[in-house]
């Protein structure tokens, strides 16, 4: 295996695994996408339980979240320059987070680092005005995907008192309609 650190990004990357003195593209066979997810699945455990975290991040109800500098630098240009700069922030390695719900910060740190969504119930307007203020992933896709989660929550929550279920097509049309919209 062989390492390479893009000096532009000052990121970690896997570029070629060697095999038998010959060099294989790691996507060929998937093993490369297997790596980057467990990987991320690795790192979001870490943040979890706090192990080798070097932020954290405080919400104004007192919840305190770990995280790494490196991977929220990595999927968001806000926090790189916050951690890059002169800032309290990159100092202490302490941020403070304003008007979000703990739900939804959670949901969107688990977006940072997995490119997934915590089936938490959340306000989708949460994690949209969380993406453009860290500037987090496409803000197209990632829209979709929080207003997918937001339709799903609420579909749960329905379903709950009246034993409705909204279709994955329904789910789709509702949250094409609601992008549309806005």
């Amino acid at each position: 295996m062989a390492f390479t650190i893009d000096s532009d990004s000052d990121t970690l990357l896997l570029l070629m695994w060697q095999v038998g003195g010959s060099s294989g593209d790691l996507g060929s066979d998937g093993t490369q996408q297997k790596c980057l997810d467990e990987m991320a699945r690795e790192l979001w455990r870490q943040a979890n339980v706090g192990e080798l975290t070097d932020v954290e991040i405080k919400l104004d109800d007192g919840t305190v979240m770990k995280s790494h500098r490196g991977v929220l630098s990595a999927r968001s240009r806000v926090f790189k320059g916050m951690f890059l700069s002169e800032m309290e922030e990159a100092k202490t390695g302490r941020v403070n987070i304003r008007d979000v719900s703990a739900p939804a910060f959670k949901a969107f740190l688990s977006f940072i680092y997995t490119g997934r969504l915590l089936s938490e119930a959340c306000d989708g307007s949460e994690l949209w005005g969380l993406a453009d203020v860290y500037e987090v992933g496409d803000s197209e896709h990632s829209r979709f995907l929080f207003t997918l989660h937001s339709v799903r929550a609420a579909s749960a929550a329905y379903s709950e008192h009246s034993h409705l279920l909204f279709t994955l097509q329904g789910v789709k049309a509702a949250s094409a309609a609601h992008l549309r919209a806005h």
